[in-house]
């Protein structure tokens, strides 16, 4: 049989003697001696564990179920003092008794170790190895889980029960098996067991849960407040809750300090990358670069072939042309013969037409004159016979009444005899006469008011456009007043300091940079305003200078882009305007001074902006070369000049020019030209008092101005209102005459409707009527005749109207024609005196052409030997290729690009290992820069989740506090104690105060140090069960609790433990003690296990009884 065969029998034999129970005597049969029989039959294999509660296990039912989590079966082998132990716990109630030493800590432990916890969760070793029996290389342990309820864990895998292995090797190794209830191995990973244990809120880790001897001294010894408060901070598990949230504060912390330096890295990180950036880009167009050099070398070429091509076409073109202007110069004298007798023709011939002309203008001038006196006149006749109408109807309409009133009389006196009903007939006509004829005279007043409105709203209008008009020309000249009242207040400012001459708010600026770069904040000391460092040569240039740097003037210049950024800041904080803040300029600091030649206009002649100035900084002097290319810019003495310099140059560098006072021009193509607008310097002063009172004198001009513009805008509001008044006067009269109008609609309706018999005939008072009758119709006569008169004299002052208008169309028309013969009889004047010069002229340019005809030939023949080389060396590198580029810039081009390839190439390096640096470069600061700000996203939750986590946990200590001390209360109240605990969480202090009996009432209550020893363990039991209530652990191991108590306080102690226990089935109870406990009897949840005892003891007692046998 091998060795492993025989071992397993060994295993399996010691299996079966632990079942059998301890009291029982065995009288089989067995292979040992008769004393090892008696000794082996009460004490098998030291390891027997003997249930005492079998037999007393009877009794009433209760309901209460127990909850999954707790331990069913506990296995040991080879474990501190136990070679194998095995037995089943009751799921409530369990009592381990036995001897010290014989090893019923061991249990505690070995559940501690099996469940996942540390050798320092037991009290007793450094380490788990130090648990294996002495002589053996590993021990292993065995704890079957209960996994039924609501709260199971994964019941599906693991099934009703959960078993838990653990080996620990001598060497310090260690394993753990999950097995289900089939003994089937599901997880050997100890994050699969934490999961159980957390699910099953099992707590090996808290000593109140797992109460062993060390603490259990110290529980019943200490008299410590702190201590006493710890141990409800531990029980509670709020003491690992704190420990969790002061780890989570500090890594927090340490996670923002070490983030607040990873943003102190990112500017330089970000530098770097835009140092390898910028070496990326150039290292990517050397390859291009190349490539375009191989192209303009072909075109470059084909470029000389071209411009030799154009060069012998240009001077065919110059032959042809001197050709052609002998042929025209002899055409044009030719011309100017036959013009100079044709103009001394048309000379006299216009000379007779202006005489005529101003004949007829004299004339035309005297028939205005009488035409203006005729129609003064028809206007005048035209309104008197108005007036007279007016008279006419005034008096026929006073007869009228008078006739209605005596028709109206002899109605009444008639009226109680016959009825007059042709005096009634007449009365309606003579009302409905007067009506019609009041509404005609309404409907013509009316007529006349709209016509005097519209003339009215006429003015007006053009009365408002005038007073808009000067407005804006008032606010005009109030701005320049105030512009210049700033440039005098600015002026007298740089009486002390110049830099008051770029604004107010420069010195201000200039100092708060000045400082920031003390600090250290700018890398390089930013230059501005430009205007302070430069200065005309000569005062006759100041003005075209100044033109031409313009804004540049009050612009700064930075050496890097942060200092771009901070001095934006300043500026903003004293320039509140955007359009109002000087200009910013990047460049490099470190820049040599810029070679002006390659840009110099090749007219030396005449001076460039850049070397007539005074500059006293390169960094400035490049700027401006850079940004307004002065060493370009040429300075004019006047416009005369500019045709022979500008326009007639074929230099491409000559395409700019300023002159004295300060007008801009531009060369080919565009031939531009802007007037200045200043007319002195605003920055270049030399004499600033002379300069203020040329301001002041303007101000006053201004002044003056303004009070002439503020007179016609007063006379143009008095026309308006006037205008407007007598509007409203029109407006009102219209109103009362169409009500007028209405009332004698609605009472001719009425008289119209009036229905009259046949008339009567009664004659009374006819006479005196049909006197007035005929009175009225005389003036009805009169007045026809007035008014025909009146449209006589209305034609009469239509024509003149129109005949004085007709007469002074014709004398502009005959004035528009003396200025236009003027005009001619000037020019040919003018013609005639130069065609004697032309002619002169003319025959000089013929003969100076003939030997410029001659070179041509000659320089001709020269171009075309060069164009047949050029063409034979551009064959041999590439076909034709037209181009409109210049030999000369080609050539430029392609030394600027050998250039850039040769600096590039050994600037940077490979290109490679370039583009590969910079594409690492790139990403690494991308995910550093979105790593920081997930992180900060991050701590800021988790600083917020923080507070409001110790905000709960506040709340949740006093509510564990309350809780714990209110059943301290009942369980004390039980023996008719009185007491409290007095937690202190500022402090960390419990007091436990007790006052052990009512006749002791009214006295002060005592801390546990003045008890006796029996109050004290009743006292300290239930501050013990307190903690429980508080624990949600479904295990709690208590090992010898009792150990210093007397029997009667052991027994006190151990009925309210029971009974506490039994008043509360929701868990599993083991209690470790070494002492007996027979007056405790088991039932149905109390169960009594009792260890074998100790080797030492077996061996006492088998010396005793041979002893007495022998």
């Amino acid at each position: 049989m091998s060795k492993r065969k025989a071992q397993k029998d060994d295993d399996d034999r010691l299996s079966s003697q632990s079942t059998q129970v301890l009291n029982e005597h065995n009288t089989k049969s067995s292979p040992l001696s008769p004393k090892k029989k008696r000794i082996t039959s009460q004490f098998p294999d030291l390891s027997q564990l003997n249930d005492l509660s079998i037999s007393s296990s009877k009794g009433g039912e209760r309901s209460a179920l127990p909850r999954c989590g707790i331990i069913e079966k506990v296995y040991l082998k080879n474990f501190k003092c136990h070679n194998l132990l095995s037995f089943d716990l009751h799921q409530y109630i369990n009592f381990i008794l036995g001897r010290n030493g014989s090893g019923k800590s061991a249990v505690m432990d070995a559940i501690i170790l099996c469940l996942g916890g540390k050798s320092a969760n037991t009290g007793r070793q450094a380490s788990a190895k130090t648990f294996i029996k002495t002589n053996c290389d590993k021990a292993e342990l065995s704890v079957t889980i209960k996994n039924e309820g609501e709260d199971a864990y994964k019941q599906d895998v693991y099934g009703s029960k959960i078993i838990v292995e653990r080996r620990i090797g001598r060497d310090g190794s260690s394993q753990y098996k999950l097995m289900n209830e089939h003994h089937k191995l599901i997880s050997n990973k100890k994050s699969e067991l934490d999961n159980i244990v957390e699910q099953f809120n099992i707590q090996v880790e808290n000593p109140v849960c797992f109460l062993n001897q060390e603490t259990s001294k110290h529980f019943l010894n200490s008299s410590n407040k702190s201590d006493k408060y710890k141990l409800f901070m531990k029980a509670s598990q709020l003491e690992s809750m704190r420990l969790l949230q002061e780890q989570i504060e500090n890594e927090r912390l340490l996670s923002k300090n070490l983030i607040e330096e990873k943003e102190s890295y990112l500017p330089k990180l970000k530098d770097d990358l835009y140092h390898w950036e910028e070496k990326y880009k150039k290292c990517q167009s050397v390859e291009k670069l190349r490539h375009k050099l191989g192209v303009l070398m072909q075109e470059y070429s084909w470029a000389c072939v071209i411009n030799t091509e154009k060069n012998c076409e240009k001077i065919l073109n110059e032959k042809k042309k001197l050709d052609k202007m002998n042929e025209k110069y002899q055409e044009k004298l030719t011309e100017l013969e036959y013009n100079h007798s044709n103009s001394a023709q048309e000379f006299d011939k216009i000379k007779k037409e202006i005489n005529e002309l101003t004949q007829k203008a004299s004339d035309s001038n005297k028939i205005q004159d009488e035409c203006n006196a005729r129609f003064k006149q028809a206007n005048q006749n035209y309104k008197q016979v108005a007036v007279e109408i007016k008279k006419l109807n005034a008096i026929m309409e006073k007869k009228r009444r008078d006739q209605n009133e005596i028709r109206k009389k002899l109605d009444e006196d008639k009226q109680s005899s016959t009825k007059d009903y042709e005096s009634e007939r007449m009365n309606k006509e003579a009302k409905m006469d007067e009506i019609k004829k009041r509404l005609g005279e309404i409907n013509g007043v009316e007529k006349f008011k709209l016509e005097e409105n519209k003339r009215f709203y006429g003015e007006m209008e053009r009365n408002n456009r005038l007073l808009t008009d000067k407005k804006n020309e008032l606010e005009g000249t109030e701005r320049l007043i105030r512009n210049l009242n700033k440039d005098i207040e600015s002026l007298k400012n740089a009486r002390n300091d110049q830099i008051y001459k770029f604004g107010d708010y420069m010195p201000g600026l200039v100092g708060d940079i000045k400082q920031n770069y003390e600090r250290g904040n700018f890398k390089e000391m930013p230059r501005g305003p430009i205007g302070m460092y430069v200065q005309p040569k000569s005062g006759e240039w100041s003005l075209a200078i100044e033109a031409c740097l313009g804004g540049l003037m009050s612009a700064f210049v930075c050496g890097s882009y942060e200092d771009e950024r901070l001095l934006q800041q300043l500026i903003a904080k004293r320039v509140a305007q955007v359009r109002s803040r000087p200009r910013i300029i990047v460049t490099d600091f470190k820049a040599q001074l810029h070679d002006s030649n390659r840009f110099r206009p090749s007219d030396r002649n005449y001076p460039t902006v850049l070397e007539m100035l005074n500059i006293k900084d390169t960094i400035i002097a490049n700027t401006l070369m850079d940004q307004r290319r002065i060493e370009s810019i040429l300075l004019l003495p006047d416009r005369n000049v500019v045709r022979d310099v500008i326009e007639r140059t074929n230099d491409h560098n000559t395409n700019e020019a300023y002159t004295t006072n300060g007008d801009q021009f531009y060369g080919k193509p565009s031939f531009k030209m802007y007037a200045n607008q200043s007319k002195v310097p605003k920055i270049f002063i030399k004499d600033s008092e002379r300069a203020i009172q040329a301001k002041q004198a303007e101000i006053e001009k201004l002044t003056q101005s303004i009070q002439g513009l503020r007179t016609d805008m007063t006379g143009l509001t008095q026309q308006i209102d006037a205008n407007k008044q007598l509007k409203t006067q029109n407006d009102r009269q219209l109103d009362h005459m169409r009500r007028e109008h209405l009332q004698l609609t609605n009472k001719l309706k009425e008289v119209e409707s009036i229905n009259i018999p046949e008339p009567v005939d009664i004659k009374v008072f006819e006479d005196e009527i049909e006197q007035l009758e005929n009175e009225i119709n005389d003036l009805k006569e009169q007045i026809e005749k007035v008014e025909k008169n009146s449209r006589e004299k209305k034609v009469e002052y239509e024509t003149a109207r129109k005949e004085m208008e007709t007469n002074e169309v014709e004398s502009n028309r005959i004035s528009e024609q003396i200025d236009q013969l003027r005009e001619k009889y000037s020019q040919y004047e003018k013609d005639k005196n130069g065609h004697k010069d032309a002619v002169n002229y003319y025959k000089k340019l013929i003969n100076d052409n003939e030997p410029k005809l001659k070179e041509i030939d000659a320089k001709h023949q020269t171009e075309m030997n060069e164009l047949e080389k050029f063409t034979n060396a551009a064959l041999d590198l590439a076909p034709r290729i037209e181009t409109k580029k210049s030999p000369k810039s080609l050539d430029e081009e392609i030394q600027n690009i050998e250039k850039q390839i040769e600096a590039t190439q050994k600037l940077h390096g490979n290109e490679e290992e370039i583009a590969k640096k910079y594409i690492e470069m790139r990403a690494r600061y991308k995910k550093i820069t979105d790593d920081i700000k997930k992180q900060n996203k991050f701590l800021d939750n988790l600083e917020k989740a923080l507070r409001k986590r110790e905000d709960a946990m506040a709340l949740f200590t006093e509510s564990k506090a309350l809780r714990c001390a209110m059943d301290f209360q009942n369980y004390l109240n039980s023996r008719e104690y009185h007491g409290s605990l007095k937690f202190d969480h500022q402090e960390q202090k419990l007091d436990i105060i007790v006052n052990p009996s009512k006749l002791r009432e009214g006295k002060e209550s005592k801390d546990l140090k003045s008890l006796s020893g029996g109050e004290r363990s009743f006292s300290t039991v239930s501050f013990l069960l307190a903690l429980w209530s508080i624990v949600e652990c479904p295990i709690l191991f208590l090992d010898e609790f009792d150990v210093f108590m007397d029997q009667i306080n052991r027994t006190m102690a151990m009925d309210l433990i029971l009974s506490a226990a039994k008043d509360k089935l929701n868990g599993q109870y083991v209690f470790l003690t070494p002492q007996e406990m027979g007056a405790i009897n088991p039932d149905q949840y109390v169960k009594m296990f009792k260890m074998p005892d100790p080797k030492r003891a077996i061996d006492m007692v088998s010396t005793n009884q041979e002893n007495e046998e022998n």
